[in-house]
C-alpha cells in the first residue's frame, strides 16, 4: 500500500489531458497539504475558448473562474 508520501511523487509525475472535444487542457496537482488532503484540478481554455479564462475545481468544491 502507498504511502500518502508515495502517491504524492506518483500524482506528480501525471501529464496534462485535453477534455473530451480539446477546448480544454486539464491537469490535476496536489493542493496545499498533499495529495492525501485536497486535488485541485485546472483547465486552461484552448483557442476558441480563451476568454473563458482557467477554470479551477478542487475536490473540497472550492471553485475559481468563470464558471457556466
Amino acid at each position: 500500500m502507498s504511502s500518502p508520501r508515495d502517491a504524492d511523487q506518483d500524482f506528480a509525475s501525471a501529464a496534462s489531458v485535453d477534455s473530451s472535444e480539446s477546448i480544454y487542457k486539464v491537469t490535476a496537482t496536489a493542493c496545499a497539504g498533499g495529495i492525501g488532503q485536497c486535488v485541485l484540478l485546472t483547465a486552461v481554455p484552448q483557442e476558441g475558448q480563451a476568454s473563458d479564462g482557467n477554470l479551477t475545481l478542487n475536490s473540497r468544491g472550492a471553485k475559481t473562474g468563470n464558471w457556466p
